[in-house]
């Protein structure tokens, strides 16, 4: 975004505001999630995140249509993050702390090893490469 809309621009933090205001909504989202199931909940977020994520790098040209989907993709990444903890601690009760603590162990280095991996296509081909 920076590099789109300039270094300085003010639409990059309503942009990225945007976006923190979906994903400060599972608080009121994730109890409407309890109610119809979030198991099945989860499963049609992720199902929704798949092909969302995937056109990011299609809308980036079109600033409208990329802050309009902001919001909703925060929602959606919020309730995913959520619910995937919220079942996981349900998992076990003698062994919550244990089964957080491997999801944590299996996300933080995934999400650094996808960075670094990543990071030199990002810097030859751009946004749309890696998405």
């Amino acid at each position: 975004m920076r590099d789109h809309f300039g270094a300085r621009s003010s639409l990059t933090g309503v942009m990225i505001l945007l976006y923190g205001l979906g994903f400060a909504t599972s608080f009121i989202i994730g109890r409407w999630a309890d109610g119809l199931g979030k198991e099945r909940v989860l499963t049609a977020v992720l199902a929704e995140l798949v092909p969302a994520l995937a056109g990011v790098p299609l809308v980036t040209e079109w600033t409208a249509l990329l802050v309009i989907c902001l919001v909703p993709w925060g929602v959606l990444h919020s309730l995913a993050v959520t619910l995937l903890s919220t079942l996981l601690s349900e998992c076990s009760e003698r062994h919550r702390g244990t089964v957080l603590a491997f999801y944590s162990l299996a996300t933080n280095p995934t999400v650094a090893l996808g960075a670094a991996l990543l990071a030199p296509l990002f810097t030859s081909y751009g946004f749309a490469a890696v998405g």
